[in-house]
């Protein structure tokens, strides 16, 4: 048997289970928004330390540039023979040289010719090899280091010989920046057997007019990028040509579609997009989308309202487990045993906690008092009922005697030749025989209850006779003429048993019959 009142306790924990969990998907939510903002923070914060880098980076290409020019202008002594001078390859339209131990290469257009040349700038050139060995050495994405003149040739240390299309590229000035943006400024991106290169170059103003170019393979670049991304989206590295230089996101994945620029709307709504534009060679841009942004940070939320969310429920548990067991288990088996009143109606496999001992043992003390009295009445409530139908017998068989003394005196009454009528103190007929039915003209029905004005206006002297006894209280026996009939009548007073009302009697009888009259009159009274 389930106590209703526990039913609905039970329902209350379920409740009481449940706000917490709503407040805490509240705070979950709340939460999730503060952690929105820090992590698009923590993007912005991350964006300004790539545009950090970027400014090291050019600072120290800027040094790089500062030590060539340093060391062309002071060159060291070499000792030339003219043997150098024969190591030229001249070709159709343009002439190269591989110096030795790895220094570098020469290479220009046309017709190589060594009087226009001054020994000392030929010596000057010899001396950037060592210089542009270290700076690839200290510079893993650089490919290669080429100072380039306007007369078309150029001194180049890079990695890979394998092709001569970037010494090409180099003479025929496709890399060469545009300086009129300052000293240092990057090249257009330029498309070598599908590797894309870009140069940072400063322009030189000696008498000897040049440039100095690092050129970058952004294939390498944009591997670097990946390996040291600290950022869920996708950095991209643009030139002043706003061209894309590197990027981030890993090439074996479907690229990202960036929006325009004019869809920035400096918060994480639509996807994350940041830049850093500035009047330099490189420029960087980042960009994340929502999605992508948000599917992190939900996973851990949603991680953080589960364990949340089952400690809240173990703690109810926890509790509940500890309510039923000291609480609820006794306050059912207690009600079952009030309700029942008998102890197979309890759960014979729980075991009564020792605190509800003292409680169980009293009311079964009261119960067992309660059940001895129950017993007493029952039988007390079963000799009352032998009585009662005792008495009941008797008083069926007292009504059925005075049924059957009604019916003889009515059975002698209606023998009776003389006018037989009863009344009430009120003058409203009580019975009457057949003789005074005949006499009056109205049955024993019609006349019960009702006066003798009410059933007819005849036969007026027997009311003066009535009346005429209420007042005296005495029997007469006047006679009067009804129908030709000399009639005497004797009203009689006849009292009950208690003696506190009475009724009429009146007996008429024919005069000259006056002898059987009163013999008639003597029976009924």
């Amino acid at each position: 048997m389930h106590f209703t009142p526990l039913k609905h306790y039970k329902r209350a924990i379920i409740v009481a289970v449940l706000l917490p969990v709503v407040v805490a998907a509240i705070l979950c939510l709340h939460l999730y928004q503060l952690k929105l903002e820090r992590a698009y923070q923590s993007r912005v914060d991350a964006m300004l330390v790539v545009d950090n880098l970027i400014e090291a980076q050019l600072d120290r290409a800027k040094n790089v540039f500062d030590s060539i020019e340093s060391t062309v202008s002071k060159p060291l002594s070499y000792a030339f023979k003219d043997s150098h001078f024969e190591a030229v390859s001249q070709f159709e339209n343009y002439y190269y040289q591989s110096l030795n131990n790895d220094l570098g290469e020469v290479v220009g257009t046309g017709a190589f010719n060594a009087a226009p040349m001054s020994r000392q700038y030929w010596f000057s050139l010899y001396t950037l090899g060592p210089v542009f060995t270290s700076a690839l050495s200290l510079s893993p994405n650089l490919e290669a280091i080429a100072y380039v003149n306007e007369q078309g040739m150029a001194f180049v240390k890079r990695r890979d010989k394998s092709s001569s299309e970037l010494l090409t590229r180099l003479i025929n000035h496709e890399l060469r920046p545009d300086f009129s943006q300052g000293l240092i400024a990057g090249s257009h991106v330029v498309n070598i057997n599908k590797h894309a290169y870009f140069a940072l170059g400063k322009l030189r103003l000696s008498d000897e007019s040049g440039y100095l170019l690092l050129i970058y393979d952004l294939t390498q670049l944009s591997h670097w990028m990946e390996q040291r991304s600290v950022v869920e989206g996708e950095l991209r590295l643009y030139n002043q040509y706003n061209e894309q230089l590197a990027s981030s996101w890993p090439s074996s994945e479907q690229p990202l579609v960036w929006p325009s620029t004019e869809a920035n709307s400096g918060s994480w709504f639509g996807g994350i997009f940041l830049t850093r534009t500035k009047a330099r060679p490189i420029n960087v841009a980042y960009f994340e989308p929502e999605s992508m942004f948000k599917s992190v940070i939900r996973y851990e939320q949603l991680l953080e309202f589960g364990f949340l969310s089952l400690f809240l429920l173990l703690t109810a548990l926890g509790l509940f487990w500890l309510s039923l067991r000291l609480f609820i288990k006794p306050v059912e088996q207690f009600v079952s045993y009030l309700v029942s009143q008998d102890v197979a109606a309890t759960d014979p496999n729980y075991s009564i906690p020792r605190a509800w001992l003292p409680w169980f043992r009293r009311i079964k003390r009261v119960v067992a008092q309660k059940q001895s009295l129950l017993t007493r009445i029952s039988e007390s409530n079963v000799e009352l009922d032998q009585m009662l139908r005792m008495q009941t017998r008797a008083l069926e068989r007292s009504l059925e005697a005075k049924d059957r003394q009604t019916s003889l005196l009515n059975t002698m009454l209606d023998s009776v030749p003389d006018l037989i009528y009863f009344k009430n103190i009120d003058s409203s007929f009580l019975g009457c025989n057949r003789a005074f039915e005949s006499f009056i003209g109205f049955s024993r029905n019609d006349l019960v209850g009702r006066t003798h004005d009410e059933v007819t206006d005849k036969y007026l002297e027997l009311l003066d006779l009535e009346k005429d006894f209420l007042v005296h209280n005495e029997v007469k026996e006047p006679q009067i003429d009804v129908r030709r009939k000399s009639l005497r009548s004797a009203p009689v007073a006849i009292l009950s048993r208690t003696k506190n009302s009475r009724f009429n009697d009146g007996v008429t009888r024919h005069h000259r019959n006056r002898q059987h009259a009163e013999c008639a009159q003597a029976i009924g009274v």
